[in-house]
């Protein structure tokens, strides 16, 4: 089991996501780890804005339907390239049945893994938001790309300083 580092607040957490923005123009993986949906909307609509601001392409793939997480790839045909950024998350953020959350999570990491070199020779960046438990079970299901990830953040869901 990993150690969950302590959740910063969405301020230092959107400073850590904004330099990896700004400092990338090919692959990166990002795990955004976060206590509530509401937490992780806030970074990525920052994300979006920041690298709309910049003319990078940004793509929201959004899962109102868990069980459609096994359909991620379909998601990637038109994802932008180096430079842009595509944010991958769920409606459902798995409180009422976290078991069945990571198990469509996990459907969805054995996919990315499967085409991992692919993804890498074709993205910009990737990053997948969820709850806490999504580093660690990227981590152990889908260990080659856990491997190559270039940020994880753990974000408390009130803006740091409040």
């Amino acid at each position: 089991m990993i150690a969950e580092p302590a959740a910063e607040g969405l301020d230092a957490a959107w400073a850590s996501l904004r330099r990896q923005i700004d400092r990338s123009q090919q692959f990166w993986l990002g795990i955004v780890c976060c206590e509530s949906r509401t937490a992780a909307d806030s970074l990525r609509d920052r994300a979006e804005l920041h690298s709309h601001s910049r003319g990078h392409p940004f793509k929201r793939v959004e899962f109102v339907d868990l069980q459609d997480l096994g359909r991620i790839l379909i998601h990637f045909e038109d994802a932008p390239g180096p430079g842009g950024c595509t944010w991958v998350s769920t409606e459902d953020w798995g409180i009422l049945d976290p078991r069945a959350a990571k198990a469509c999570w996990t459907q969805a990491l054995y996919r990315l893994n499967q085409k991992r070199d692919s993804l890498q020779s074709t993205l910009g960046g990737l990053v997948l938001a969820g709850p806490a438990w999504l580093n660690e079970l990227a981590s152990t299901e889908a260990s080659d790309l856990w491997s190559v990830r270039s940020l994880v953040v753990y974000a408390k869901a009130k803006p740091s300083g409040l």
